[in-house]
């Protein structure tokens, strides 16, 4: 998804190009759709999967025609030696790791990943880390196709580069209208 602001535009490029980021989830859905975006900005993606190996090798091929650099981690991040691992490949093969999308189960994770968010946004800015947790609204999933498909709507999406230890819910008020969130 393309932010409608082109300095936006610039500006998240100019952060993610060359960072390494794990998404987790990241072989389908929202993650899917945060892989490839992350991709075409130039950062370097270390796809999470807990199963369809299929679809994340499929991933890699298509980011890899277009010269991106990622690669797919079978790992269950519930799971403390799967998640050091997933970690760990990143690093033995980037490096270092920039950031990490935690895109965790859907209902009782978010509550908890919000508190995440806000406890280690506090402790860690003294060291110069933000920590931003986004819950997206408007990704490109057939869920939002009547979205997708409406300039007007398009428009009114865009992208952020000073922000830590808050949730910002970008869903255009989807939460005040769900009684399961």
């Amino acid at each position: 998804m393309t932010p409608a602001n082109p300095y936006a535009q610039e500006t998240l490029a100019n952060l993610l190009q060359g960072k390494v980021i794990i998404v987790t989830g990241g072989n389908s859905g929202i993650g899917k759709s945060i892989v490839e975006e992350v991709a075409r900005l130039g950062a370097k993606v270390v796809i999470d999967y807990r199963s369809h190996p299929e679809a994340t090798e499929a991933i890699e091929r298509e980011l890899g025609d277009l010269g991106g650099s990622c690669i797919g981690v079978q790992a269950d991040v519930s799971k403390l030696e799967d998640l050091q691992r997933l970690v760990q490949e990143a690093v033995n093969r980037y490096g270092r790791l920039d950031v990490m999308v935690n895109n965790t189960p859907y209902c009782v994770a978010k509550g908890d990943v919000r508190m995440l968010t806000r406890t280690a946004g506090v402790e860690l800015a003294s060291k110069g880390v933000s920590i931003v947790n986004v819950g997206p609204g408007a990704v490109a999933t057939p869920i939002n196709d009547s979205c997708m498909n409406n300039p007007e709507l398009l428009a009114k999406l865009n992208a952020a580069s000073y922000i830590t230890a808050t949730s910002i819910f970008a869903d255009g008020g989807i939460m005040q209208s769900s009684p399961g969130l």
